[in-house]
């Protein structure tokens, strides 16, 4: 083998390995620093989100009245339907013409 082609090898593996060693000192390191400061700051605001508290249950049944005597019922059931498929209508008109659109009713033709 030639000399200088060993040596330029031996350059640009040296130039690449400085271009890494750099980019990891300036650019990798200040930004995972910088992302884990801002990862903990929203971790501690979560936290004081967490215990203030916004919204209160109360079970107020006396306060509860009913329309011309009836009863009240309370279903306690706690099942959620609201993603199941076949429970949910479809959206469609039956029997409706589509209507035809100014310029199709002059250049459309008949049909």
């Amino acid at each position: 083998m030639n000399p200088t082609r060993i040596w330029n090898t031996i350059e640009n593996v040296g130039i690449a390995i400085i271009t890494l060693l750099v980019i990891n000192f300036f650019i990798i390191q200040p930004m995972s620093k910088r992302h884990q400061r801002q990862l903990d700051k929203q971790t501690e605001v979560i936290i004081e989100l967490a215990k203030i508290e916004k919204y209160k249950i109360q079970n107020d049944f006396e306060k509860m009245k009913t329309h011309k005597g009836g009863q009240i019922v309370l279903d306690l059931d706690n099942t959620l339907n609201a993603l199941e498929l076949e429970a949910m209508p479809l959206d469609t008109i039956a029997g409706s013409p589509e209507k035809k659109g100014f310029f199709k009713r002059i250049f459309g033709g008949k049909e």
